[in-house]
């Protein structure tokens, strides 16, 4: 008799895996959190082909199966890592699917990305040294993580920059966190002729021209230098290179001129163009 209903079971396990309906699986060590290094969930079950999935918000993962004595066991890979969470469990076994939810957790915390994003990315000392900022930080499977010394996810505030010209990075390591402090306008354009014998020229200088906070105003402003002619005015032009502008105005013609260089509004103290 014992023999005769251990062919019986045997008969309808095989007849219930052969493409036929099965029952839902028992999962028969569940917890509703599973760190995904650990995971080693059992199902009872007489079938032993089935597939299993383990879907996250953002991705799915094929888990390894193995089946011994009516008992399916699942695993993940060793290195496997995931977006911490809420999931699912799916075993699959032909046309029917079969749902677990789980909140999935890593072992181990994972080293840590710091972003930092500013705007704007270029900031101008004549109209405003503030820029907006804001902070978050994950880790290398996108996981959120608290802000530094903040108990929030993502920080925003307003930061004043100093007035130095320069390229910064917010974050070192980061080119794509780098912002630029352009230098200001001038505030006063320090004019010189110097009249050089052997080339009969008057060789003009404008500068060095500094913002108000001292830094050396932006390469390519335009300087323009203009002087009396006889009845009628002349202009010269020349951009600035390294805080300097210069031009050269022959001799002939323009000895005793009177000369004022200017960039936008601001004008210099004039000079006079003298041979001696």
């Amino acid at each position: 008799m014992r023999i005769l209903l251990y062919y019986t079971c045997v008969i309808l396990l095989a007849t219930g895996c052969g493409g036929q309906p099965v029952d839902k699986a028992v999962w028969v060590n569940p917890a509703d959190t599973l760190i995904i290094q650990d995971l080693q969930p059992r199902f009872a079950t007489g079938c032993s082909k089935w597939k299993a999935v383990l879907y996250s918000s953002v991705q799915p993962l094929e888990l390894h199966t193995s089946f011994s004595n009516n008992s399916l066991t699942l695993s993940a890979a060793g290195d496997a890592a995931v977006v911490e969470g809420p999931a699912q469990i799916c075993l699959e076994y032909g046309k029917q699917l079969f749902y677990y939810p789980v909140y999935l957790k890593n072992k181990a915390a994972a080293p840590e990305i710091y972003k930092e994003f500013r705007s704007p990315k270029t900031v101008n000392p004549d109209s405003s040294l503030v820029q907006q900022r804001i902070i978050y930080s994950r880790d290398i499977n996108c996981n959120l993580l608290a802000v530094r010394g903040k108990s929030v996810y993502f920080f925003e505030d307003e930061i004043k920059l100093a007035p130095r010209a320069a390229v910064e990075r917010a974050v070192k390591d980061d080119a794509l966190s780098a912002y630029y402090v352009q230098p200001g306008s001038c505030i006063a354009i320090p004019l010189q002729a110097v009249f050089r014998r052997e080339e009969k020229i008057f060789y003009v200088t404008a500068g060095p021209l500094k913002d108000k906070y001292g830094n050396t105003v932006a390469d390519g402003t335009l300087v323009s230098f203009n002087y009396d002619k006889a009845a009628s005015a002349a202009h010269m032009e020349a951009t600035l290179l390294n805080g300097f502008a210069a031009v050269s105005i022959p001799v002939e013609g323009n000895e005793g001129c009177r000369l004022l260089a200017t960039v936008n509004n601001i004008v210099s103290q004039p000079v006079n163009l003298r041979t001696r």
